[in-house]
């Protein structure tokens, strides 16, 4: 076990080669919740629980096509519920606790890019709804069983931003309270939230019944409870009539002015694109800041579930330009979010970003001269990082994530949220500094107000008190003719009787 004083001078993050060999070249590798989906020669699944790290590992056989690849690789963050899909567009499911895969025939012929799956109504048994994007822009709502059966899978939008084909990346689905839900979709250079109530009970999940007139009607008829982000004055139906009736500078005005979407650089149709949120949990606590991966940047923002629309839910935070090498940015293959970082894997090392101030932090060499670097995959829940080659696997911690960020809100003046991080750490040094920091100001501050002045003063007597500054400077700190002052003295040597209550010598040599 390694000492505290070793962890110290470790990084933020300590990485682990995983003592593994695969039997082919890695292409996918996705954990959430302790369970690890790894595909090798983009065609073979194995199925990992990081308990059993590799002491038990499962095999999850896909009937593909001898030309077939594994293309995505999506699950769910509970880890009970997997979807694969293919270059030619073969889907399947997969139930992660027996590793029993079942074609999922209602969506051949798509190739499922993103899913927005459902962390707050999500089981074990059932997906609840869930939101499907596509490599040609398509968005669907589906919801399956653990036992494979596809409850219904219907179209939500064909075409949300009125550009032919433009991929999804993305797809993020959370609740902000009892009634109100948020779609977050990312496209190259475009990012929509849209936000609407949904009606959860009044599309109660039926059991199918293979076959029937019945069934089919209903599902037919069935209208996806995701619908209401999209109904508002027939926005899909309006987007594909505009498309025939204006060139495309007219139709994003229109359509800007009905769905308005955030454009980080509305010329760019592919990669690299990219949309993280944090935290994301079992029990669907909605996130609070994002990262958005654009061609020649990444834009760090905050995520507001209380504002009226979905568009003033996305606040934009600083945007921060790529490197150039060469002539040329260098731009990630993969970004993560954790509470204080953003991290960005390159073909060559692993970076931490401050989500504070947007200095790299952190910066790890990755792979070898032999090595392809293919992708990270961070694990919301138990906060492990997964980085990986064509033939590794690497596995990183957070190491006291948050050691250091103590001093970046001190700079920036904002004591409390110091105090807070500084009072779970080991070493105790940084909370005092911050309680001196924070009493010093207080004293230097000049106001008229008299009632304000005995507040403050006030208030850095209970910081000094808390803190371990030595009793002689503490009191020379308050020492002045002014009565304000008076007060804040008599304020802290109250504190201190109070400390020493049932000793009389130390009582005595105070006095």
């Amino acid at each position: 076990m390694a000492s505290s004083a070793s962890k110290e001078q470790d990084g933020i993050f300590v990485g682990k080669l995983i003592d593994f060999r695969p039997k082919g070249n890695i292409s996918h590798v996705v954990s959430s919740n302790g369970q690890v989906l790894l595909a090798t020669n983009a065609r073979d699944i194995l199925h990992i629980s990081v308990q059993n790290l590799m002491a038990y590992a499962s095999d999850i056989a896909l009937p593909l096509s001898t030309h077939d690849r594994i293309a995505y690789v999506h699950i769910d963050v509970a880890g009970y519920h997997a979807i694969l899909s293919s270059t030619s567009g073969e889907n399947f499911y997969v139930n992660l606790k027996n590793d029993q895969q079942k074609p999922f025939k209602r969506a051949k012929g798509h190739v499922i890019t993103a899913i927005g799956w459902n962390s707050s109504l999500g089981t074990e048994s059932e997906t609840a709804f869930i939101a499907l994007g596509t490599t040609k822009g398509s968005l669907y709502e589906t919801s399956i069983q653990s036992g494979g059966s596809v409850l219904y899978m219907k179209e939500l939008s064909q075409c949300l931003t009125g550009v032919k084909e433009l991929p999804i990346t993305n797809v993020e689905l959370f609740q902000c309270d009892d009634s109100r839900w948020a779609l977050c979709i990312c496209f190259p250079g475009r990012l929509y939230c849209l936000t609407a109530v949904l009606n959860k009970s009044e599309h109660s999940y039926f059991q199918p019944v293979v076959g029937t007139v019945w069934t089919s009607a209903f599902v037919e008829q069935f209208t996806p409870t995701l619908q209401p982000f999209f109904s508002c004055e027939d926005r899909v139906y309006k987007q594909v009539f505009l498309n025939y009736f204006f060139t495309f500078s007219d139709l994003t005005n229109v359509v800007e002015d009905k769905i308005r979407f955030h454009c980080m650089d509305d010329t760019q149709r592919t990669l690299p694109s990219g949309f993280a949120i944090h935290p994301k949990t079992v029990n669907g606590t909605p996130p609070t800041q994002y990262c958005w991966l654009g061609a020649h940047g990444f834009t760090i923002g905050k995520i507001n579930i209380t504002a009226q629309d979905g568009y003033s839910m996305i606040i934009e935070g600083p945007h921060v330009q790529h490197r150039l090498v060469n002539g040329r940015y260098d731009n990630p293959l993969d970004i993560a979010v954790t509470e204080y970082h953003v991290l960005l894997l390159y073909s060559d090392r692993l970076e931490a970003v401050s989500l504070l101030n947007q200095k790299c932090v952190y910066e790890e060499p990755v792979g070898m001269h032999t090595s392809q670097v293919k992708g990270m995959f961070r694990d919301p829940i138990t906060e492990m990082i997964w980085v990986y080659t064509d033939s590794s696997v690497s596995r990183y911690q957070p190491n006291e994530e948050n050691r250091n960020v103590w001093a970046i809100y001190l700079e920036q003046g904002d004591f409390k949220k110091a105090k807070k991080i500084t009072s779970q750490l080991k070493d105790k040094d940084p909370h005092q500094l911050v309680l001196k920091k924070e009493a010093d100001k207080l004293i230097a501050q000049n106001n008229d107000a008299k009632y304000i002045l005995v507040t403050i003063y006030v208030g850095a007597a209970e910081l000094l008190a808390e803190s371990t500054e030595p009793f002689e400077i503490a009191v020379s700190r308050f020492l002045s003719s002014v009565d304000d002052r008076r007060d804040g003295l008599k304020r802290f040597l109250e504190l201190q009787f109070e400390k020493l209550a049932g000793d009389d010598s130390k009582v005595i040599s105070l006095i």
